[in-house]
Parts: structure tokens; sequence; C-alpha cells
């Protein structure tokens, strides 16, 4: 028997954690002599290496013996280990010869799923999501005789505890009708290559919906742990489970950078709270979408109003735009040769105003407008044997910034006449993005 391919996955049943430790520890024992040298293991699915599953619920121990690369499976399930923001689970491994002798600097690696985040502390992990976490515990290279791989798993909360010390809450929770959860996913024009946020979901209908409904991948977040169990149960009644992730965190504390869609059913308050980091951090173009509540002075690009026969309801639409505040410098090219630009740009959210300069002339920017990386504006530039006023129409990528130009008024550009610019200066944070 080649050692290095165990044919079976060993499971510990769920039963197992009503039996006394003594007994468990025995099948325990069993499970790992199937992988040691000399054992029989039955036909099953073909395997590249040994692997040993365990479910704790409380701080306990698999271990596996092996020859070859092996890895340890630990899994964490949701009904019996409760994720918090504040909860760690602590990860500890022993790699032992046959004679027992730990060995010091034996070839380990521990990897982590998403959702985990290291504390800084060794092997010790802080919980952001509420779910079926999954461990792994690898001992690399070759080892004759086989070595023994241990690996602990310490959970420090249990469910019901976690219950009894519910956080306060600073925002009610109130369902959205579903009518007005259409118009937001309508609005916010979700799409599979979309990666959905939902902040204070409640009981998943919004980010549940948008998985169901588009296949896109979502994330519900929310501080109250009976929310995300409702959450739970509507992604399995739909079918989205393999689609959707629920994190039982602090709304200020969770990093959605990466969303491209942001859901929201929140507070006037904590709109506000969240406007720097949504501007800060996420990317051009990334739609915001708000039930009832403003951004205060961020005006939306979108605001429909919604009458139900019970009550209602407003939603607000933003689009994430590109920071183009700074001072730019470049040119304007055409069939007859380049001019010198330089281009000085005040931003405000969405908009934007300042001057283009050349030479001794300077022009004032006009309707300046940015949606998500498109930077439309109207302004005079040098321009056959005079002046002309054109419409600019680019994009913003980082420091860089391309766009045709045409006369104002004309459906076409003007194919040949374009501007190159690149930033030589811009505030370390822009200005509508500062914390209030």
């Amino acid at each position: 028997m080649d050692h290095r391919k165990c044919q079976r996955a060993i499971s510990i049943p769920r039963m197992l954690r009503a039996l006394r430790p003594s007994l468990a520890l025995l099948v325990l024992l069993a499970c790992a002599e199937a992988c040691r040298p000399g054992s029989e293991a039955r036909p099953g699915p073909e395997s590249a290496e040994c692997t040993l599953k365990a479910s704790p619920p409380r701080p306990g121990k698999v271990s596996v013996f092996t020859r070859g690369p092996v890895d340890v499976e630990l899994f964490l399930e949701p009904r019996t280990v409760f994720h918090r923001i504040d909860q760690t689970v602590t990860i500890r491994w022993e790699v032992r010869d046959m004679l027992g002798e730990v060995l010091e600097d034996a070839p380990v690696r521990l990897t982590w799923p998403n959702g985990v985040v290291p504390t800084g502390e060794p092997n010790t992990f802080r919980l952001m999501e509420l779910g079926h976490q999954v461990f792994f515990v690898t001992v690399e290279g070759d080892a004759d005789p086989p070595l023994s791989t241990s690996a602990l798993v310490t959970v420090v909360e249990d469910l019901a505890e976690a219950l009894q010390q519910q956080p306060d809450l600073d925002i009610p929770y109130v369902p959205t009708p579903m009518p007005v959860v259409n118009k937001m996913l309508e609005l916010a024009e979700i799409t599979g290559d979309d990666l959905v946020y939902d902040l204070g979901c409640g009981d998943g209908r919004l980010f549940v919906t948008a998985a169901a409904r588009y296949d896109a991948k979502a994330v519900g977040v929310d501080l109250d742990l009976r929310r995300i169990a409702d959450s739970r149960a509507r992604a399995r009644r739909k079918g989205v489970t393999g689609l959707v992730r629920f994190f039982h965190a602090d709304l200020f504390l969770t990093d959605f950078k990466d969303a491209t869609v942001l859901l929201m059913y929140l507070l006037p308050s904590v709109n506000l709270g969240l406007r720097p980091k949504i501007l800060r951090y996420m990317e051009p173009g990334s739609r915001i979408v708000s039930h009832d509540f403003d951004m205060w002075d961020w005006e939306a690009d979108h605001h429909e109003r919604i009458s139900l026969p019970e009550s209602n309801h407003q939603v607000f639409m933003w689009v994430v735009p590109a920071q183009m505040e700074g001072v730019w410098e470049g040119e304007l090219v055409r069939a007859g040769g380049a001019q010198p630009l330089r281009l000085a740009v005040d931003q405000d959210f969405q908009f934007a105003g300042g001057t283009l300069s050349w030479g001794e002339h300077t022009a004032e920017i006009e309707y300046g407008q940015l949606t998500g990386r498109r930077f439309d504006f109207k302004v005079e530039v040098p321009w056959d044997d005079g002046v002309e006023r054109v419409h600019v129409s680019g994009e913003v990528r980082g420091d860089s910034f391309a766009a045709v130009a045409g006369r104002a008024g004309n459906a076409q550009h003007d194919p040949d006449a374009r501007l190159i610019m690149h930033r030589t200066a811009a505030p370390k944070i822009p200005s509508y993005a500062l914390d209030d």
C-alpha cells in the first residue's frame, strides 16, 4: 500500500460529542490507526493525501500518522461555534516521530479560510464570519518512519453564551418591503460579476435575493446574531448557500473595499459615518444603494420615491467617483501638433471645477462631472487658429487621465483631438472624503 495516498477521508460523527471522553479517544486512535503503515484502507474516493476531519464543539484534538505530506483538516461547525468579531480561535499543532518525540523543526504550514484574520499572536485568529470554517495544518516532505501530526482546536465561546451577551444594537431591525428590495436591486444594476455587501443585512432579503436573482456573490453583515441566523435560513431556502457569506460584525470594522455593490438600510448618522470609508477605499464605479436615508451633502446620482398602501419609501443610489482632485499636466494632441496644458481640479464628490491653462491663457472648467472613472467637462482650449469651447470626455486611472475632445454642441468628438494628462500634485485625502 502506498501510504502517501490514503483512499479514505475519516470523519468523526457528531454523535461522538455525547460520548464519554475515553470512548471518543479510543475512536480517534482507531481513526489514526487506519492511516498507519500496514493498515488496510477500505476502497473509497481517490485522495492525494491522508486527511482526518473533525468537528469539535469544545477544545479537541485530532491526529494522523503519515509517511508523506498530510493535511489535518479542522472544521468549526456553525451550530456549535459562535463566530463574533472579538472571538478568537487558537490552532496549535505538534509533529512527533514514532517514539513520541516532538520535532521542533518539522516543516509545518497553516492555512486558513476567508473570514479569518490573524491577530498577531502565534496561530491565533479572529473570526469575522459566522459559518463553516476549515483550517488546514499541512506537514510537508517525506518521513521514514512515519510522523504523527496532531492539531488542537480551542473554541472560546459557544452559541448559548453568545446569545446572552448579545451587544446593544445602534440600529433597530425594520425589514425592507419586497417592492423596495426590487427597486434597490434594479438601481444597483447587479450582474453575476458583482460582489454585493449588505450592511445591516437583517433577515437577508436584500443580499440573498441578489444572489438568487443575478447569480452574484453576496455578503451579509449584521451585529445581531438572530438576524444572521435568519439570513442563513433564507439562503438555504433559496438554494444559494454557495454564493453567500455571513459576517457577524460591527459595520465600522468591516472591510468592504472589494464590494462593487453596497446595500444599506441604516440611519442617517451611520450612513454619514461610513461615507469617508466608501469614498476613500471603494473602487470608482461601485454602486451604493440606500433605503430611505441619504448621504447628507453627497447628492445621489439617482433618487426614487415608492408609495405603498401602508407606507412611503425612498431609494437613493450613488456611483463612487474617481479621485480627480489635484494638478494635472499634459497636452492636447491634434493632427497639427501638441499643445502643453495644465489642469487644476477642485472636486466635490461627483462634481468638479477648476481651470485649464496653456501659455498665458486660463479657462474655467464648466459642467464637470464624474461617473465612476469617467470625467466629462466643457472648457475653452486652443483650437486651429483660435480658441474653441470643447466637450472633453475621458477616463481616470490613478494618476492618469486620457480623454477625447470635440467642439461643444457636436454629437461627435474629433477623433484626432486627445488630452493626455498626468497628475503631478494631489491631496493625501481628498477634501470631500475627510471625516466629518
